[in-house]
């Protein structure tokens, strides 16, 4: 007696082959610009600056913060990278048992084919329970595979997802990079306005402030990183290297107006409107070369290199030496004195009214600024102020409490050369400076400068005319 055998089609086989490998996604890989990538660093509002720019600059740190970080996207990308390589290694073991399977149904056929008209009862039977696990085990795989295959949809939708979220970031980036060129250009353009130094002339300063001597008195060297004789002999064999006079006194410059529009846009990002330099050299055209203590220890922020970029890219720079504005034309570093690095030097200035400060200054041994010029009274002040050696100490002898308030609406009038009481059209004092008890002097804008300049009220100590510590008055 023969019994029928069943017959297993292999087309099953080869449709669920094809269903699952056009699942399979490809890794997506990061095509966005170079700098599309590069860094964009937030902006420091500042008191010198007016209340709409610093309004635009608050929307622009929210916006900048809003943002999802390049180390997010990565991150997600390298998720989706692994869950990729688990289903691509998944999808070839499946594929590897729907072949073996495949291979076992076409022996199988191979074998009902010997038997045309039906195989012996035995046979039959053997032959009909390895076709039924055949079924089994072809079913299995197929549901497995069609597992998988929703597992590569789902990441090929979040791939997807992901890609979209990178473009609509790459937009906003270059849309926050434009704008924060433009809030840089803003500021460079306010600070222009505060390289003006207090005049040279002689006899009692507004404000009852002491004026400065008019001769020059012993040069205190201050506002850079290195200090003393550590400094000034780099700079001192460059200038002999290069044959060249070496003003060794560190001075702020600011990126002119015209340069900030012609920065590469991977720079905008971390361009900053102003940088400390160590010291000018004048060149043959008469403009100036910026140089830079380069300290292996400290390498300059990125904001400081792409300031330096935009200089020597054909850009230029606007300092003040002697009291008149200057262009620097190119920035080049001077390596510092090899070896060990020795701990920074602690140092100590000392701010206040007039001639009365100085006493306070001997008695503790800080430095004071009554023995130089008012035209170098700027450069020597700032470069105090921005250097992270110098503690600030204020004595507030002689210095109205009621008047606090005033000291730095006084400062900022004072930086932008209004140094006489206000007064409108019809010769009366605005309401703003009724309350004055002064006109504005160089003590309210040193107190203007310390509570404005980024990091420097976080290192002043004030006190009171007993010379005990105080609480800040602002």
């Amino acid at each position: 007696m023969t019994n029928p055998m069943r017959r297993i089609r292999a087309m099953a086989l080869a449709a669920v082959l094809a269903v699952f490998v056009a699942a399979v996604p490809a890794n997506a890989e990061d095509t966005a610009p170079a700098a599309s990538r590069a860094a964009i660093e937030p902006v420091a509002p500042s008191g010198n600056y007016s209340l709409a720019l610093n309004a635009q600059i608050a929307l622009f740190n929210r916006k900048l913060a809003d943002l999802p970080s390049q180390k997010s996207l990565d991150d997600k990308q390298v998720a989706l990278d692994r869950r990729t390589t688990a289903y691509n290694k998944e999808s070839h073991a499946v594929l590897a048992a729907l072949d073996a399977n495949d291979g076992k149904i076409d022996k199988h056929n191979a074998r009902v084919a010997r038997y045309p008209n039906g195989a012996p009862s035995a046979v039959a039977d053997a032959l009909n329970a390895e076709a039924n696990a055949l079924n089994t085990e072809q079913r299995r795989l197929k549901k497995k595979a069609n597992k998988i295959a929703d597992q590569g949809d789902a990441i090929k939708a979040d791939q997807e997802k992901l890609d979209a979220q990178k473009e609509a970031v790459v937009t906003k980036r270059g849309t926050l990079r434009n704008t924060r060129r433009q809030l840089v250009l803003q500021m460079a353009t306010a600070s222009l306005g505060l390289l003006a130094l207090p005049p040279a002339s002689a006899g009692q300063g507004y404000g009852g402030d002491q004026a400065r001597p008019a001769t020059p008195g012993t040069r205190i060297d201050g506002g850079d990183s290195v200090s003393g004789a550590a400094r000034n002999k780099p700079l001192d064999r460059y200038a002999a290297l290069h044959d060249a006079e070496i003003d060794s006194r560190p001075v702020e410059a600011v990126l002119s107006p015209g340069t900030v529009p012609k920065v590469a846009a991977d720079s905008t990002g971390t361009l900053q409107p102003t940088r400390v330099f160590d010291g000018l050299i004048k060149k043959s055209d008469g403009t100036y070369r910026a140089v830079y203590l380069r300290n292996p220890a400290q390498p300059p922020t990125a904001g400081q290199k792409a300031f330096d970029e935009a200089i020597n890219g054909g850009g230029k720079g606007i300092a003040v030496v002697d009291g008149k504005k200057v262009l620097i034309t190119d920035v080049k570093p001077v390596d510092a004195p090899s070896g060990p690095q020795m701990p920074q030097e602690q140092r100590h200035l000392a701010l206040g009214l007039g001639g009365r400060v100085q006493k306070f200054a001997d008695r503790h041994n800080y430095e004071h600024l009554m023995d130089f010029k008012k035209s170098e009274l700027g450069r020597e002040l700032i470069g105090r102020l921005d250097s992270p050696n110098y503690r600030i100490h204020v004595w507030l002898k002689d210095m109205s409490k009621t008047d606090y308030p005033n000291v730095l609406a006084r400062g900022k009038a004072y930086a932008e050369g209004r140094r006489t009481f206000p007064f409108d059209s019809d010769g009366k004092i605005p309401p703003y400076a009724v309350n004055w008890e002064r006109a504005p002097g160089v003590t309210d804008w040193e107190m203007y400068l310390i509570h404005t300049r980024p990091g420097v009220l976080e290192r002043t100590t004030f006190y009171d005319e007993n010379g005990k510590v105080v609480p800040s008055p602002f």
